[in-house]
């Protein structure tokens, strides 16, 4: 029994704990995710977790030792995960407890893409916005 509570608890800390510490650095912060730094950015943490899973995979090395290793990898990434979501749902308009539904199995995957090809609020003056600063910077 106590290795069930265990492994609830340590189930818990590795999905909800992320999101929470992820919440608490973006309280202040008013950076918004356009739409294809964010597919970059999610594109590199998949890349990462792939080829970490694929070292470990390969390594020969016991499995409760590789898990527990995969866990502390995976662990920052996730944060970094939640945090241009975070952003990303800041420059969509939403609440940022929409995150939440990143822990729902199916709709985690909508919500993901929703975030990837909706535009944002304020799209076109954030990139009317770069465009100043680089007609600006070309002295045109």
């Amino acid at each position: 029994m106590d290795f069930v509570v265990g492994l609830l608890v340590a189930a818990v800390f590795l999905t909800v704990v992320p999101i929470l510490i992820a919440m608490y650095l973006e309280r202040e912060s008013d950076v918004e995710l356009l739409r294809l730094p964010f597919f970059g950015r999610s594109l590199g943490i998949f890349a990462v977790s792939l080829l970490v899973g694929f070292i470990l995979g390969l390594s020969g090395m016991d499995v409760i030792m590789s898990d527990i290793l995969l866990a502390v990898i995976s662990f920052p990434l996730s944060i970094f995960g939640y945090r241009w979501a975070l952003q990303r749902i800041r420059n969509i308009g939403w609440s940022k407890n929409m995150v939440w539904i990143a822990l729902i199995p199916i709709a985690n995957i909508i919500f993901s893409l929703f975030l990837l090809f909706k535009p944002g609020q304020n799209q076109d003056q954030i990139l009317q916005d770069n465009n100043d600063i680089v007609s600006e910077a070309s002295g045109v």
